[in-house]
């Protein structure tokens, strides 16, 4: 096991934008918590209006099962 030391000074020998994206991938290996999901369900549940609801609801349904057959071609 890598002692957390020894990891730390590692993050402060590297350029300042790698310590934030080492934050970020530790923050992703943790997950998240239970309570976390639902703090962030509660704050964006009802965050659309009944009309933008509706216009979500038929966008989905306007685009579903429509195959793009060449959807999976590399662009050239």
């Amino acid at each position: 096991m890598i002692p957390l030391d020894a990891v730390i000074e590692d993050l402060k020998l590297l350029p300042p934008e790698k310590p934030r994206m080492a934050a970020d991938f530790v923050r992703r290996l943790k997950g998240t918590s239970e309570e976390d999901r639902q703090t962030a369900f509660a704050r964006t549940s009802g965050c659309l209006s009944p009309e933008e609801a509706d216009a979500m609801e038929q966008a989905v349904d306007d685009g579903w099962e429509r195959i793009d057959r060449d959807g999976w071609r590399a662009f050239e």
